[in-house]
């Protein structure tokens, strides 16, 4: 197989626009020949504002039609916290993340997205990435307090999570490790509370910010995709399940299926197949609108549903 590759053209590509803007530039893209399998890329990145960024590499197989090549296996100057510089260099295993991949014309971009911190009144800190104008969250929100100090309720057993009209969270599976990784679960009664359940100077989304978001990534059939996390739980790259089509995490918004409570009996569905939050959005008085990620398309999904479920959170910047 290593003699059948052969690397081509670069492309280069910077998402988001800055006052300043980023620039990747001089980007090598070179096999190794000693025996390891191994690539070296090279970069530099402009000053842009002055501050650290997120790089993000991704790879095609099939001349930029698609980025879906395992980079799951990169070391270096990749991911956040990247200061601007000359002869950035990320150490990547190619054949460990892509043992049978065969094809004739390969691509790698590289990309500075513009990103921060943001943090809640128990002191959980956020990530935070920038996607067209919008700055959003890119971690799920687990904050058990409102924004006043007073406490959310939760472990509200299933029985009454199908009729209890205050705010409420939980952990999905009623495993608390998962909300180190998947946030924790809402309902809306708890999304729409005027104490406020989003960080200073945040607020869940309005439908006309999910639907710019969408808009600004190429609509709804493809936006998806850009806003997943990529690998899969069989593959050992991710969390989401086989498939996982289209998704690239271009945004650096690293959407994870943390499935939701059903508002009927209150179990618990999807982890690993769906991503799914709300809205600020009231749909009718027993409705709210949420959206919806899948591994097996790249598709935003719009739906409203009982308020009693219970769905992740993202929140927007005000």
């Amino acid at each position: 197989m290593k003699t059948r590759l052969l690397f081509l053209i670069l492309l280069l590509s910077t998402t988001l626009i800055f006052a300043q803007a980023p620039v990747v530039e001089n980007v090598s893209f070179v096999q190794r020949t000693d025996g390891s399998l191994k690539v070296d890329i090279y970069y530099d990145l402009s000053d842009g504002d002055g501050e650290n960024k997120q790089i993000v590499v991704e790879a095609s197989s099939d001349n930029g039609a698609t980025w879906t090549l395992n980079c799951a296996s990169l070391t270096g100057d990749v991911g956040s916290g990247i200061s601007p510089g000359t002869g950035k260099h990320v150490e990547w295993d190619f054949y460990t993340d892509n043992p049978n991949t065969s094809g004739s014309t390969y691509k790698v971009r590289v990309t500075a997205l513009e990103t921060g911190t943001v943090t809640d009144v128990d002191g959980n800190v956020y990530q935070t990435v920038k996607i067209g104008t919008q700055w959003w969250m890119a971690e799920n929100l687990k904050v058990t307090k409102y924004r006043t100090g007073e406490t959310i309720a939760t472990n509200i057993n299933d029985a009454d999570w199908a009729i209890i009209n205050i705010g409420a969270y939980c952990v999905y599976g009623r495993d608390e490790s998962n909300a180190d990784t998947y946030g924790y679960l809402y309902n809306w009664a708890a999304v729409s509370d005027s104490r406020n359940l989003a960080p200073t100077g945040w607020h869940v989304p309005t439908d006309a910010e999910l639907s710019t978001l969408s808009t600004y990534l190429g609509g709804d059939s493809v936006a998806g995709g850009k806003l997943k996390s990529t690998g899969t739980i069989e593959a050992s790259t991710g969390l989401w399940d086989d498939p996982n089509t289209g998704a690239t995490n271009e945004t650096g918004f690293s959407a994870l299926p943390g499935g939701y409570r059903s508002y009927a009996e209150g179990y618990f569905y999807s982890l690993g197949s769906r991503a799914r939050f709300w809205s600020a959005y009231e749909y009718s008085s027993n409705y709210a609108l949420y959206l919806t990620l899948r591994y097996l398309n790249s598709d935003i999904y719009w739906n409203s549903s009982y308020k009693q479920y219970g769905f992740s959170v993202r929140c927007v910047k005000d």
